[in-house]
């Protein structure tokens, strides 16, 4: 008990502003026993309660403990906000994570940064830092989150230039979103079947296959409605197409009525317009004039 009476006899002159000066040792013995503890005026109350306990006359009065002691001292800190040290290590933590966070922004990792925000502003919600980048960043997710939804709904019904300008768009709001993994993947399986059916119809209309070029064309375009490619070689297949089906009627007439002259110079004329029709297709592959 003589450690918490010494330590408050020390603060007690700190708070009166002087140390009282003793002449002898039995003065100051008497003055310990028999007189009350001085007026303190630059202490709180509890200050002055815990005090005042620490040099109580009575021995069994005082503070049996030094942890009985330090149990009182640190709710008084804690009620006068004395405790500012782990307050200031926890912003500086915020403030790191709150860094990090954008530095994984800066090199597109957006799902850890939105991580690491998350986890600052949980940490300190006063901290405005951390707030501002967790909001921003859940924004972006969900305006990526909207656009990948609409990307999975019209996936079969939007044009293939649309759909890559809204790819675009939510990979600029959110890059490694991972909705945009899946859309993005079912986007590269539709263009290249989109590329493989244009690629089949036009080699098929060069050969003079028309009814295979027709359908691998109408293939293509179901997968792209709006390419500009394959445009004038539908309708120059559909054109061609027509045409010989026009022939084909008059052939199978001729040969009904038994016009076999008629019926072979339709069928050659058919086959030039047919070969004709091919080579002019295939003039742009190869550099020739049309």
């Amino acid at each position: 008990m003589f450690m918490p009476w010494a330590l408050f006899t020390s603060s007690c002159s700190i708070l009166r502003g002087y140390r009282r000066s003793v002449a002898s040792y039995a003065r100051l013995r008497e003055l310990h026993v028999k007189e009350a503890v001085p007026f303190l005026p630059k202490g709180t109350a509890r200050d002055i309660q815990i005090i005042s306990r620490c040099l109580a006359k009575d021995p069994d009065a005082r503070y049996q403990s030094v942890a009985e002691l330090l149990d009182d001292l640190e709710e008084e800190a804690t009620a006068h906000g004395v405790r500012g040290a782990p307050q200031d290590q926890q912003t500086c933590e915020v403030d790191e994570m709150v860094g990090e966070a954008k530095q994984r922004v800066e090199q597109g990792h957006f799902c850890a940064a939105l991580n690491l925000a998350r986890r600052a502003a949980d940490t300190q919600p006063e901290h405005a830092a951390a707030q501002d980048m967790r909001d921003m960043l859940q924004q972006r997710w969900d305006q990526a989150q909207q656009l990948y939804a609409s990307l999975q709904q019209d996936l079969h019904d939007r044009n293939l230039e649309e759909q890559l300008a809204l790819l675009s768009e939510a990979v600029k709001c959110f890059p490694d979103h991972p909705e945009g993994r899946l859309i993005l993947v079912r986007l590269e399986i539709k263009a290249r079947n989109h590329r493989h059916a244009t690629e089949d119809g036009l080699h098929a209309a060069q050969r003079g296959e028309w009814e295979f070029a027709m359908s691998s064309l109408e293939r293509a375009a179901q997968l792209n409605s709006d390419s500009a490619d394959i445009e004038g070689a539908t309708r120059q297949v559909a054109s061609v197409l027509h045409h010989m089906r026009d022939a084909r009627e008059l052939i199978d007439k001729a040969i009904a009525a038994e016009s076999w002259d008629y019926a072979l110079a339709l069928a050659r004329g058919v086959d030039a317009y047919s070969n004709a029709m091919a080579d002019a297709l295939r003039a742009p592959a190869s550099g020739e004039p049309r």
